[in-house]
């Protein structure tokens, strides 16, 4: 497990996901690095504070995992870092994403 609050989930049906990814330690070396996320499925990012993003766009452009995120970290990506749009899944608060099957649901 990495640093923060970074976690990965797999579910029966194999697809590896990925919960605010972030092997980025400031306050000493990390436990992880990008390696250990780079097969995942999905990446979802919870909000958008530095420790959940700021090793997003790395991960992104080394794999070829999809996102699911708010509107805001997806504009984020998208302007700051050019990750494609066709990778992001916005994620608005309650409603529920279905994804290859597996529904990922938002709540406050």
């Amino acid at each position: 497990m990495a640093p923060w609050a970074c976690f990965t989930l797999t579910t029966v049906r194999g697809l590896k996901l990925v919960f605010d990814p972030n092997w980025t330690n400031p306050l000493g070396r990390s436990s992880t690095g990008p390696s250990a996320f780079t097969d995942a499925d999905l990446c979802l990012v919870t909000h958008g504070h530095f420790d959940h993003v700021q090793d997003v766009p790395g991960l992104m452009k080394d794999s070829r995992m999809a996102l699911a995120a708010s509107p805001e970290v997806c504009r984020f990506l998208r302007e700051t870092h050019g990750i494609a749009a066709g990778r992001m899944r916005e994620l608005e608060m309650d409603p529920a994403l279905d994804w290859t099957g597996l529904t990922v649901t938002t709540f406050e």
